[in-house]
C-alpha cells in the first residue's frame, strides 16, 4: 500500500497545478456551464482514473518501458511533449514570481530564480527526490483545498441554477482532460519502474478518480457561493481564503506556491 500511496502522490501533484488549486480552472471549464459542470467533473475524474489504469497496464505489457520506447521513438510526439512540458514549466515558474510579487511585493525575478534553483536540485536527483517532495506536499494540498472549500454552501444550488446553462460543457471537459493527460503520460512511464501489481494499479486509478472528483466538486460548489463576482477573479480560492482568516490566507498562499512548484517539477521529469 505504501508503494501505491507514493505513486499516487506524484500523480496528484501533477494534476493539482496552479489552475486547479487557485480555483480558476474549475471556474473556467466547469462552473461557467452551470449544473452541467457537474457532468464534466464526473467525466474528467472517471476518465483520469480509467486512463491511469489502462496506460499503466499497457506500459507494463511492454516490459515497463520508458516514455521514448512507449511512443516508439515517434519524433513528432516526443517533440510535442518536450515543447508542451517546457511551456508548462516556464508558465509555472513565472506564476510563482507573479504570485509573490502580487501578494507579498517581492520582485518576480527573485521568485523565479529561487524556483529554478529548487528545480535544478530536483532534476539532479531525478525521480527519487520528486517522490519525496510529492509525498510531503500532497497532504498539505489536499488539506488546504478541503479547508478552503469548507465554507458555507447554502447558496450553492440556487446560484448554480441562476447561471445560463451551456451545451458546450463537453468541449471544456475534453480540453481539461486532454492537456492534463499530456503531462501525466511521461510520469506514468516513469512510475512503471516501481513494477506495480495489477491490484495496485487498479487501486491507484480508483483512488485518483474518487479523490480528484471529490476535490473538484467541493471547489465547484464553494466557488458557486460567491457568484457572479468570483468568475472575474484570477485566483478565486485566495479570495475565499482571505474571507476565512488572515492566517489561513497565508497558509493557503503557501499551498498554492506548493501546487505550482510540484507541477513545474513533474513537467520537467
Amino acid at each position: 500500500m505504501r508503494k501505491v500511496l507514493e505513486c499516487l502522490a506524484v500523480i496528484i501533484a501533477t494534476l493539482i497545478g496552479a489552475g486547479f488549486a487557485s480555483g480558476r480552472e474549475i471556474n473556467s471549464f466547469f462552473l461557467q456551464n452551470g449544473y452541467r459542470g457537474y457532468y464534466g467533473i464526473m467525466i474528467v475524474s472517471i476518465g483520469w482514473g480509467m486512463t491511469i489504469i489502462l496506460l499503466l497496464f499497457q506500459i507494463r505489457s511492454r516490459g515497463n518501458c520508458s516514455y521514448d520506447a512507449f511512443i516508439h521513438h515517434n519524433k513528432m510526439m516526443k517533440g510535442y511533449t518536450l515543447l508542451y512540458s517546457f511551456c508548462v514549466f516556464c508558465v509555472m515558474i513565472s506564476s510563482v514570481g507573479a504570485l509573490l510579487e502580487q501578494e507579498m511585493g517581492i520582485n518576480d525575478c527573485y521568485g523565479i530564480f529561487c524556483v529554478e534553483i529548487i528545480c535544478f536540485c530536483v532534476f539532479h536527483y531525478r525521480f527519487t527526490l520528486l517522490q519525496s517532495i510529492s509525498a510531503i506536499m500532497v497532504p498539505f494540498l489536499i488539506v488546504g483545498l478541503f479547508r478552503v472549500s469548507a465554507v458555507s454552501m447554502v447558496q450553492s444550488v440556487e446560484n448554480i441554477m441562476c447561471i445560463q446553462q451551456s451545451n458546450r460543457y463537453l468541449i471544456g471537459t475534453v480540453l481539461y482532460y486532454s492537456y492534463n493527460m499530456s503531462l501525466l503520460l511521461p510520469i506514468l512511464c516513469t512510475l512503471s519502474e516501481k513494477k506495480l501489481k495489477s491490484s495496485e494499479i487498479i487501486w491507484m486509478g480508483g483512488i485518483a478518480t474518487i479523490l480528484m472528483g471529490w476535490l473538484m466538486i467541493r471547489i465547484f460548489r464553494v466557488n458557486s457561493c460567491f457568484l457572479p463576482e468570483i468568475l472575474n477573479r484570477e485566483i478565486p480560492n485566495i479570495y475565499i481564503a482571505s474571507l476565512i482568516s488572515k492566517s489561513f490566507y497565508f497558509q493557503y498562499f503557501m499551498v498554492l506556491i506548493g501546487a505550482i512548484g510540484t507541477t513545474a517539477l513533474t513537467a520537467r521529469v
